[in-house]
């Protein structure tokens, strides 16, 4: 099995697990206090995962600097509207990565969607936050670390800080409007949870964005965060969001971060650090198939949205991906009507 079918397996057999804890804590009762669940930590293999995972045939022309396939240190290398992901095929060096086009189901972790369009703080021009210094072990690996390969995990770190502090208010925004619904103490507390999980993510990036050279202070004001919440007449609006950002994203989050650990193998405690977002993500994507689930079951519009969103997202993945999370739809009852939206897609392209 290669490194990349490794990874996706992995993340797969995650969600699935915290799924089937999730659906126990349900069925004991709303008044019990849900254990917090944390998946076991198994080795990691893992795979760029925004990329295509084929490798080019021999022959194949070199991309134009910074389009699609380009290789790259940094976001910079690339042009506007894509991402520089770490290329894991073999013979290739360490921190060399290759430009991919951002897809729009394809931002890691949950973020706080205001007006159609994920939004993140802007730099605090304050000092910065106490972080964590890097232990004697640490830095003398930070030291020694390839520069580009460092350069490339720092600014990583530096957008990856952004976005956990966006999905802290994602996810506060989200408790509220589940509320609003008459959502289970369950999955309220399962939410909580997560909002708590993307403070610590944010901690830990900002502190290894600076290890690692990064002039970062903090997070400043994040006026977003205070936008309208949608109310009761919201469920299909949220089931959307959750499917694409939730299921979605967090599932695709947990197989970065684990990209992200195998880049940082040179530096443990990183190496760690990763490893251990990845098995959050993962926790997050299954309470956000939960969440889909749940919202289905109180709200005909919303299980609608939500499998439409399914089939779109499934539309819009590489092959990939598609078999990634087809089996983690249907655990909750989506797939059907996403492989009948892309059995049609696929009848519309054929020729007659």
């Amino acid at each position: 099995m290669t490194r990349s079918a490794s990874t996706m397996c992995r993340v797969r057999d995650l969600v699935l697990l915290n799924l089937s804890v999730m659906a126990l804590v349900a069925c004991k009762g709303s008044d019990d206090k849900p254990p917090q669940v944390q998946p076991p930590v198994t080795g990691v293999a893992s795979a760029a995962p925004h990329a295509s995972l084929a490798v080019p045939e021999a022959g194949t022309p070199e991309p134009e600097p910074g389009a699609a396939g380009a290789p790259c240190l940094t976001r910079q290398d690339c042009s506007a509207n894509m991402e520089c992901e770490p290329d894991q095929r073999p013979g290739v060096p360490p921190g060399r990565g290759q430009c991919t086009e951002h897809r729009r189901y394809m931002i890691r972790g949950r973020p706080l969607v205001v007006d159609g369009a994920p939004r993140v703080a802007s730099w605090s021009r304050s000092a910065p936050d106490t972080a964590r210094a890097a232990d004697s072990d640490d830095a003398l690996a930070v030291a020694t670390l390839d520069r580009a390969l460092a350069a490339s995990l720092g600014d990583a770190l530096a957008v990856a800080a952004l976005e956990e502090h966006a999905s802290v208010a994602a996810f506060a925004r989200t408790v509220c409007e589940l509320m609003a619904l008459g959502a289970p103490l369950s999955l309220l507390a399962e939410t909580q949870s997560a909002l708590a999980d993307e403070i610590r993510h944010a901690e830990g990036a900002l502190a290894w964005a600076r290890a690692l050279g990064h002039d970062v202070t903090a997070p400043g004001a994040f006026a977003e965060a205070a936008a309208p919440l949608r109310g009761v007449d919201g469920a299909a609006d949220l089931a959307r969001e959750v499917v694409r950002h939730g299921c979605v994203g967090e599932t695709l989050a947990a197989v970065a971060a684990l990209a992200d650990a195998e880049r940082a193998e040179a530096i443990p405690a990183l190496h760690a650090y990763y490893t251990m977002t990845a098995d959050d993500e993962a926790r997050h994507a299954a309470l956000a198939f939960s969440t889909a689930a749940w919202l289905g079951s109180v709200d005909e519009a919303a299980a609608r949205a939500a499998r439409e969103e399914a089939a779109t997202c499934l539309a819009e993945a590489d092959d990939a991906h598609r078999a990634l999370l087809a089996p983690l739809f249907a655990r909750v009852g989506l797939a059907p009507a996403a492989q009948d939206a892309l059995d049609h897609a696929v009848d519309r392209t054929l020729p007659a």
